[in-house]
């Protein structure tokens, strides 16, 4: 019952944040807030229960999605006249294609008298790491209704800056630039590595791309591997393995201490992902079940990290990111024993990668049709023939940005050591990815067909779980 519940209310949250973004208005959603919070007082009757839980959530969410939508920023004001500015600001985040979003501490725009924490806006291009600061001059556009502008609001930003000039500074914070230095140190580490390898180990170390020409990308798409180059719960796992046997001598409070800091400063150094947020609060989930003496369900981890993340950043249901990275999970944990099971002709060394694999794209597939149109066909043998090769460079990609602090030739040598492993998985991806057939093209439409199936397999596979 108490993983049901979890999961309704994963299932309200979302769609409450859905119904907020769409019809911004905060009193339906305190109203249902209160509804749900009123039956949730049934608790003997099962049936009332799950329906508070369900109301409670949705009304939660909705009250989430309509206080930021309805939020209106000074910054939102002045873009509507193209005002210019000169403005000092943080960098908050690195959104990718979308831009950087930095919140503004002062704005002095023409004809208008200085305005102190205008509001946050996006810069159009990436500026620097999270917690510099930035200085620049140029003028607020407002956002428009496009997709990419929709994203942008939905990440916090209420308008774009269109930077003539700008400059920037240190973070402040002692813990930002710690992971500023270590993702500098790394990227100069693998400077002297050729491509693609340099951007495969850029990749899968801090979900850096950009050094990949867009050939690459769509190859490693086609066969199946494009989640290697966006950094997800898989590497994280694999820092905490690399990190538990380093301090495996250390007494057990001491190491539960020390992987809390370790999945802090992963976030910090790779960027607040979805992905990344996903697996670092099932992480510290995890740990913190473990120090009070407790086993951990998976799904119930999954569930309490998806309802932090959503209450935390409402925006992110929307990404494709969260919802490749939840499924893949959910994929995982419910059907590789099974599928293990039905390979079992083959050796487990074979098997359990291989069951993984499928059982992954089995749960993302109908979100991939529905986002690109595409399904790979060839997906389980590049995953099978990459997933050796996939842990050195990750590893060692990592090390080499700490390290890198203290000795740039011993991380650099540490970068040399990862990209043979690098070369492998980029033969695979771009041999298989460009194999006749090695992907599908489908509607989109049938995303709905796909995910019938799947939607019935995993609550069966859940149910029994709860056996």
């Amino acid at each position: 019952m108490r993983l049901l519940r979890l999961w309704l209310a994963v299932a309200g949250l979302s769609a409450g944040v859905l119904w907020g973004y769409a019809h911004p208005g905060p009193l339906p959603a305190i109203g249902l807030c209160a509804l749900g919070g009123a039956t949730l007082s049934f608790r003997r009757k099962a049936i009332l229960l799950l329906v508070g839980v369900v109301a409670a959530a949705f009304g939660a969410g909705a009250l989430d999605a309509s206080l930021r939508t309805e939020r209106t920023a000074a910054v939102s004001v002045l873009a509507s006249d193209f005002a210019h500015c000169e403005v000092t600001g943080r960098v908050l985040e690195d959104q990718g294609a979308l831009g950087t979003l930095v919140a503004l501490a002062q704005a002095h725009c023409n004809a208008y008298a200085p305005i102190q924490n205008p509001g946050t806006v996006m810069f159009p291009t990436r500026v620097a790491d999270p917690g510099a600061t930035v200085s620049a001059s140029g003028t607020l556009v407002p956002l428009q209704d496009d997709p990419f502008d929709l994203a942008r609001r939905r990440a916090g930003a209420s308008a774009m800056f269109d930077a003539g000039s700008s400059r920037t500074g240190r973070a402040s914070a002692p813990p930002l630039r710690l992971a500023s230095a270590i993702r500098n140190g790394l990227l100069d580490a693998t400077r002297s590595l050729g491509p693609p390898r340099r951007g495969l180990v850029r990749g899968l170390t801090i979900g850096d791309t950009s050094d990949l020409d867009p050939v690459t990308v769509d190859d490693f798409r086609r066969a199946g591997l494009s989640h290697l180059l966006a950094v997800s719960g898989e590497n994280l796992a694999m820092f905490l393995g690399a990190l538990a046997f380093a301090i495996r001598r250390l007494h057990y409070r001491l190491r539960l201490l020390a992987y809390l800091c370790a999945i802090g400063l992963f976030v910090l150094v790779v960027g607040p992902q979805p992905s990344v947020l996903r697996a670092a609060v099932m992480g510290a989930v995890m740990v913190a079940a473990v120090g009070r003496g407790h086993s951990a369900q998976p799904l119930a981890v999954l569930a309490t990290a998806l309802i932090v993340v959503i209450a935390f950043r409402p925006g992110l249901v929307f990404s494709v990111g969260l919802q490749l990275s939840a499924a893949a999970t959910s994929g995982i944990v419910l059907w590789t024993k099974p599928v293990e099971r039905a390979l079992r002709i083959l050796p487990r060394a074979i098997a359990l990668p291989l069951a993984v694999t499928i059982s992954a794209q089995i749960a993302v597939a109908p979100i991939l049709i529905a986002t690109f149109g595409q399904l790979s066909v060839i997906s389980p043998l590049a995953n099978l023939l990459a997933f050796p090769a996939v842990a050195p460079p990750t590893v060692l990609g990592l090390c080499a940005g700490v390290v890198s602090l203290a000795n740039a030739a011993a991380a650099r040598l540490l970068a040399a050591m990862a990209s043979p492993f690098a070369g492998w998985i980029a033969w695979v991806g771009t041999s298989l990815g460009r194999a006749p057939g090695a992907a599908v093209d489908l509607p989109k439409a049938a995303a709905y067909f796909a995910a019938v199936p799947v939607l019935v397999a995993a609550v069966a596979a859940a149910a029994r779980t709860l056996e």
